[in-house]
């Protein structure tokens, strides 16, 4: 790869956002249909869990439909934030 530098506070920046870019953790594979029926599904046991009810925090109700997803789809590589932005 060829880089031409105009001046050295360009040569830092370019150097940066190249740093950034190899950084970038990768992207999750895409939602199928199968996921998402899987999500709704653990959204619903875990919200309708008769024995916490409505009354779970915030996070803990994500982790905890984080971890029925999986039960539901060991094979993909999921974090609470990806279910919740979903």
């Amino acid at each position: 790869m060829k880089l031409t530098l105009i001046s050295r506070n360009q040569k830092i920046v370019t150097q940066r956002s190249l740093l950034a870019a190899l950084l970038k953790s990768p992207r999750a594979p895409n939602w199928s249909k199968g996921d998402d029926i899987k999500l709704c599904e653990a959204w619903v046991s875990t919200s309708e869990d008769p024995i916490r009810g409505s009354d779970q925090k915030y996070e803990a109700l994500w982790e905890r439909i984080l971890q029925d997803f999986k039960a539901r789809e060991p094979e993909r590589q999921r974090n609470a934030s990806n279910l919740e932005a979903r």
